[in-house]
C-alpha cells in the first residue's frame, strides 16, 4: 500500500436515515423506538411531551416508546402529566408541588387535584390546601375536621366564634362557649334573660322598705 493511510475493508457502513443506527441501520436511534428488523417495522420519534433533554441517552425505551427520564416534575409514559405530589400542566412545564394543610387534609386522600391543585379537605375545612376552617367552625387543629360554633342567638352578639376554642361573642350578663348560660354571679333563664345577683338584692330591699 503506497499510503498507509488507505486501506480496504469488506465492512460495509451504511449511512443511515434519521432515527437510524447501527453499521447496517438495524436498530433505532436515541429518542426513537420500533424494531425495523420485522417486516414493515421501523423507527419512529418517541413523544415525551417535550418534557426530556434530548441531548441525553436513555430518555425512552427504543423497543416500546416509553418515556424514562421526565423532567420538570412530569410523569407518565409519554410524560404527559404531572407527577404524584404535584398538579399543573405537564405541556407547559408547569407542575408545582402540591402544598396541603395536614391538619384541615384528609389522611385518606393520596395528593392534591393534578389540574387545580385543591386538597382533599376534611369535613367544614375550606381552602386550597385545607388550611381554615369554614364560616361560623372552629377545632382545625382536631385533625377530624371543623366542629360549628353553634352560637345561641339569645346571648351571642353574633354567629362566628373564636377559631381555636370556639368561644362566642357573649352580650353583658351570658357566658359558657355558646352563650347559653349565666355567668357567675348572676342568675334566670339564659333562654330569656340573665340578671345579676346585686340587682336582685336591690330590688328585694325596695320590696323590705
Amino acid at each position: 500500500i503506497d499510503n498507509p493511510a488507505v486501506f480496504s475493508t469488506k465492512n460495509v457502513i451504511c449511512h443511515c436515515k434519521p432515527g437510524y443506527t447501527g453499521e447496517h441501520c438495524d436498530r433505532c436511534d436515541e429518542n426513537y423506538f420500533g424494531d425495523p428488523t420485522i417486516p414493515g417495522g421501523e423507527c419512529q420519534q418517541c413523544d415525551c411531551s417535550n418534557n426530556t433533554d434530548i441531548s441525553q441517552p436513555g430518555n425512552c425505551d427504543r423497543k416500546t416508546g416509553e418515556c424514562l427520564k421526565c423532567l420538570y416534575n412530569t410523569a407518565g409514559t409519554k410524560c404527559e402529566e404531572c407527577k404524584h405530589g404535584y398538579y399543573g400542566n405537564a405541556l407547559e412545564h408547569s407542575c408545582a408541588q402540591c402544598v396541603c394543610n395536614e391538619l384541615g387534609t384528609d389522611p385518606r386522600s393520596a395528593s392534591c387535584d393534578v389540574k387545580t391543585g385543591q386538597c382533599s379537605c376534611l369535613p367544614n375545612v375550606v381552602g386550597k390546601s385545607c388550611d381554615r376552617c369554614d364560616e361560623n367552625h372552629f377545632n382545625l387543629t382536631s385533625r377530624t375536621g371543623c366542629s360549628k360554633c353553634d352560637c345561641d342567638p339569645q346571648g351571642s352578639n353574633k354567629m362566628t366564634c373564636n377559631e381555636i376554642d370556639g368561644q362566642c361573642p357573649c352580650k353583658p350578663t351570658f357566658g359558657g362557649r355558646r352563650c347559653d348560660e349565666c355567668l357567675d354571679r348572676h342568675w334566670g333563664d339564659p333562654r330569656v334573660e340573665c340578671r345579676s345577683k346585686c340587682s336582685v338584692k336591690r330590688y328585694m330591699s325596695k320590696v323590705i322598705e
